[in-house]
């Protein structure tokens, strides 16, 4: 048979309503809303040609089209590689499958208005199938379809299960109707009799069967079953063509004619006639990168069992021997998974050590996702035909670590666990292997089997100065922080650890160990430690351009800062975490940023602020972590807020039953201290008891743990509260090492740790130390600048319930020369200004709320039409850009550091201040986008700056006066006067 002649193309029949509905979802991506349609149905139903079809609507209607495809067994973001979506940045593992996200939102977005369609994700990698999932939000206002088409009986169902769920469009297809079958098979097999009814009959409708079936009938061929239709087509291309294309099947995509013609002993040209009789049958097309491909996975399959097994094997072989003549890393990388494949023909032990020569060279080239699927099909095949213990340990590490590095944990945990099971011979093999199976350690439970089984590799280990072992003590450290037997010993080598890669000289290698030594605080000096380790990691992230360490040191120094009741501090280093988490493609630093900003609302004395902030972090937060941990830090945060305020809040009891119900949580015993917090805020006390009692029997733990000054705290206030004399005794020595600190964690701020030590103190009698302590904590709620934690210190120091006092009264008049004031705290005349007019209505107020936009027109006495804002001042191509940039400029500092070039340097950072300084002002609460030109965005801003000028005013008329309003005026987009209940004033406001 010549590739004369090629066969009619039928072009496309039927499936009106499933055009109609896709060609709507791309209607509505052009109007900006982006949709995620999912195209389900069993192997030829006509799924790609159904995307093909829609595709040509969408050019029609102007958009781009944009064509990728998954593959079976590929690595992590493998299916999202048509893309060339690459993640920019260097991050942490916890990061990596947010800056992908971020990087195919970025790729689609510059491509808008765009159709993407992504073929056979039945075959998708959990990790593609993880940022697929979250396109939808991330895309938000983009002009973008993206389709995916899948089969409906393949592996792969869960993640097709939860695209299901998500996706806004699903279009199932069915095999075609009778008369659908019959108009095929005549565009098909044109002026033939071909009997489509029995086609219909026999192949379901499917629409590859009918159009091969109507073919193969109209030559003569007769009408076969469905599922021989395919190997009868293979058969009429002669011996020499079908086993030229066997070839092309059993090839890695991308294979050239010279490999293929190698591989098969035959010259070029032969090859390549048998290649274009294929094309011209419409059984092989040419590959977008290059190569040949098969139309359909169904005619690859046929191709292929059209050659015998053995003979299959052998061709394989063959093509291995070629692919590895060309000498690349990628054709190396090929050859080894064809000659894995071709087992039992070939040496299964030099196949495995070929597999692990390649995936080695591919981690080492920066492609950890080939490498992970190549150890993965290694392993797969590996565990037939056998292979040395130590080769199958060593592939399940590589695999381990570079699903570790692509953020795809529960894969990376199952490799180290198969690799340390093995118990390889090679000391540091082991020690990967045991320290990639650590990183799954619950830092709230102690873990003995882990802490055995780390010590006895690090004894097994060179003691000589590597990374591997740097790494192995880290985790050591981190696993023995709720171990109170192994702590000391896990200290010590978290310290070796933290000295070992000093002398190594590997800046991220040590961020890792000092964020493994200083995770868990619990003695003073600790704490001063990692005040000092936090400066250093912000360091070490600037250098290295890695915003999560700079990250966790932002975090750690807001932390450090708060604890001391350094307030400016604390506010600078939130700062920081938040312009970087505004850059971080991660929702987690935008958390974590967000409880820290509502910590200090609350602190300000805003509740109602606090708990908005609260809501709406979690908002933002809940579509991508966890529902389980979101409950339980927002419940503890509720629970804080509520007895500092010494108001109920409505939302807590439904967050707290929800925690109890978090069976597996329960066993550490923060979590009981945090219900035990809980039940106490809600007035439950029996069951705070009863949770008290289950933290108390794991004190020690509690005391060694994560959080642990928190947790410590909250058991001794309700101890103190609730008249639990033996927990009084247990707790109140572990925390009077802390007396000079307030009790801050990730779930807000408590009550000082001296407070609740002068609460234990009177239980136990001790009067005398409870009055020195309550004097102390008073004081630091002072230094803090919280009037309403210092009332709250106050009314617990009294031991009874403030009554609402008489409060003082004070006057504005305003005259020609302008305004009287006369108060307790001072009097004065101020000179009349738009700010201090704004400021009088603010006061005449009296604690109830104005919006910036009132009091922008309110010394005209006009009003202010709002209007829509412009979006936000940044938007994601433009932090991709900051990136990028700020990351060039560290660069630029450290190469001009090193190369004594101080003039460069200054100059690279003040650009990178500057760059800094411009992006805070695009950043609002938490690292969240800021709008511009917004009118009540702008009143906001106008409104802030005069009334401080007002109040700066007064301040020199009348000095305590303007301090007394500096504290107790809140402004923003509403403004309030708020001061501390002890010292408030109710004001009246007359004209002379």
């Amino acid at each position: 048979m010549t590739a004369a002649g090629a066969r009619p193309d039928p072009g496309f029949v039927g499936r009106v309503d499933e055009v109609a509905r896709l060609t709507e979802a791309v209607r509505s991506a052009l109007d900006g809303s982006p949709s995620l349609c999912l195209v389900i149905g069993e192997a030829g139903i006509g799924k790609s040609r159904l995307a093909a079809r829609v595709a040509a609507e969408a050019r029609e209607l102007g958009l781009d089209v944009a064509w990728t495809e998954a593959e079976e067994g590929a690595g992590p973001f493998s299916a999202l590689a048509g893309l060339r979506a690459r993640a920019e940045t260097a991050t942490g593992a916890d990061d990596a499958r947010w800056d992908q996200l971020e990087a195919a939102a970025g790729v689609i977005e510059a491509r808008a208005p765009v159709l993407v369609i992504i073929e056979d994700f039945h075959w998708a990698d959990e990790s593609s199938a993880w940022v697929v999932e979250r396109l939808g939000r991330q895309l938000q206002g983009v002009p973008a379809c993206v389709v995916l088409t899948a089969r409906s009986e393949e592996p792969g169902q869960e993640r097709l299960g939860r695209l299901l769920s998500s996706a806004d469009r699903v279009v199932r297809l069915a095999g075609m109707s009778r008369d659908e079958t019959i108009r095929l098979a005549e565009l098909a097999a044109p002026g033939s009799e071909v009997d489509g009814a029995g086609l219909w009959e026999r192949t379901g409708g499917v629409p590859l069967f009918v159009r091969e079936a109507a073919v193969l009938a109209a030559e003569g061929g007769g009408t076969s079953r469905a599922t021989e239709v395919l190997r009868r087509r293979f058969e009429r291309l002669g011996a020499e063509n079908a086993r030229v294309l066997a070839a092309v099947a059993l090839a890695p995509g991308g294979t050239s004619l010279l490999v293929l013609a190698r591989a098969l002993n035959r010259p070029v040209e032969v090859v390549a006639g048998a290649v274009d009789i294929g094309r011209a049958e419409e059984l092989v097309v040419d590959e977008r990168g290059g190569g040949i491909r098969f139309r359909h996975a169904l005619l690859a399959e046929a191709a292929a069992e059209n050659v015998p097994p053995a003979a299959q094997r052998e061709l394989r072989l063959a093509l291995a021997a070629a692919l590895e003549a060309e000498g690349s890393g990628p054709a190396r990388a090929r050859a080894a998974e064809l000659r894995l494949l071709a087992l039992p023909a070939g040496d299964a032990a030099a196949a495995a050590v070929a597999a692990l020569e390649a995936v080695v060279a591919l981690r080492a080239a920066d492609d950890g996702s080939a490498a992970s699927a190549l150890a993965g099909t290694a392993i797969g095949v590996l565990a037939t035909y056998g292979a040395p213990p130590d080769v199958l340990a060593a592939l399940h590490v590589e695999r381990g670590e570079s699903l570790f590095e692509l953020g795809e944990k529960v894969g990376a945990g199952h490799s180290f666990a198969a690799a340390a099971e093995l118990a390889p011979a090679d000391p540091a093999l082991r020690a990967r292997a045991e320290t990639g199976r650590a990183w799954y350690v619950n830092p709230l439970v102690p873990d003995t089997g882990t802490i055995d089984r780390l010590t006895a590799t690090a004894a097994a280990l060179d003691p000589a100065d590597t990374a591997v072992r740097v790494r192995l003590l880290g985790r050591l450290a981190a696993a023995s922080i709720a171990h109170p037997a192994a702590r000391e010993r896990g200290r010590r080598t978290g310290e070796e650890a933290v000295a070992m890669a000093r002398r190594i000289g590997d800046p991220a290698l040590l961020s890792q160990a000092l964020a493994d030594l200083h995770l868990a605080p619990v003695t003073p000096a600790e704490w001063a430690a990692r005040e000092a380790a936090a400066d250093e990691l912000v360091a070490l992230g600037e250098r290295l351009g890695r915003p999560d360490v700079a990250l966790l040191g932002y975090e750690w120094q807001f932390g450090e800062r708060l604890g001391r009741a350094d307030r400016p501090g604390a506010e600078e280093a939130l700062g920081r975490l938040e312009l970087y988490a505004h850059l971080s493609s991660s929702p987690r630093w935008r958390l974590a940023a967000g409880l820290r900003r509502a910590t200090l609302v609350s602190l300000a004395g805003d509740r109602d602020r606090c708990l908005d902030v609260l809501a709406s972090e979690f908002e933002s937060a809940g579509p991508w972590i966890h529902p389980q941990e979101l409950v339980g830090i927002g419940m503890t945060f509720r629970a804080a807020t509520a007895f500092v305020y010494g108001v109920p809040d409505p939302a807590l009891a439904e967050r707290f039953s929800a925690t109890e119900e978090a069976g597996e949580l329960l066993a550490a015993p923060f979590v009981r201290a945090s219900l035990a917090l809980g039940a106490l805020a809600l007035g439950e006390d029996e069951l705070a008891r009863t949770h008290l009692g289950l933290a108390i029997a794991g004190l020690d733990i509690l005391a060694t743990g994560l959080e642990s000054l928190f947790a410590l705290n909250a058991c001794g206030l309700v101890a103190g509260m609730l008249a639990e004399l033996p927990a009084a005794r247990a707790v109140r020595p572990l925390l009077e090492p802390f007396a000079d600190r307030l009790s801050s964690g990730s779930a807000s701020v408590l009550l000082p740790t001296a407070t609740t030590i002068g609460l234990l103190a009177d239980l136990q009698g001790d009067h005398g130390a409870a009055v020195r302590y309550h004097r102390q904590g008073i004081a630091l709620a002072d230094r803090v600048q919280s009037a309403v934690l210092a009332a709250r210190c106050r009314e617990l120091a009294d031991h009874v319930t403030a009554s609402a006092a008489e409060p003082h009264r004070a006057t504005l008049t305003r005259s020609d020369v302008g305004w009287q004031f006369t108060t307790p705290f001072g009097t004065g005349v101020v000179e009349e200004s738009r700010g201090l007019v704004q400021l009088v209505e603010v006061l005449r107020a009296n604690g109830k709320e104005v919006s910036a936009l009132d009091l922008a027109g309110a010394d005209s006495g006009g009003s202010i039409t709002v209007q829509s804002d412009l979006g936000p001042a940044l938007d994601s191509q433009a932090k991709r850009a900051y990136r990028s940039r700020i990351a060039d400029l560290r660069e630029e500092i450290d190469e001009a550091d090193a190369m004594n070039d101080p003039d460069r340097a200054s100059r690279a950072r003040w650009e990178l201040d500057a760059l800094l300084e411009e992006l805070s002002r695009a950043v609002g609460l938490s690292g969240r986008d800021r709008p511009q030109g917004a009118t009540d965005e702008r009143a906001r801003v106008n409104v802030t700056r005069s009334i401080k000028r007002a109040i700066a005013a007064v301040g020199a008329s009348a000095p305590e006066l303007g301090a007394h309003l500096e504290v107790s005026v809140r402004t923003g987009r509403q403004c309030r006067y708020q001061p501390d209940p002890a010292v408030a004033v109710t004001w009246e406001v007359t004209t002379s």
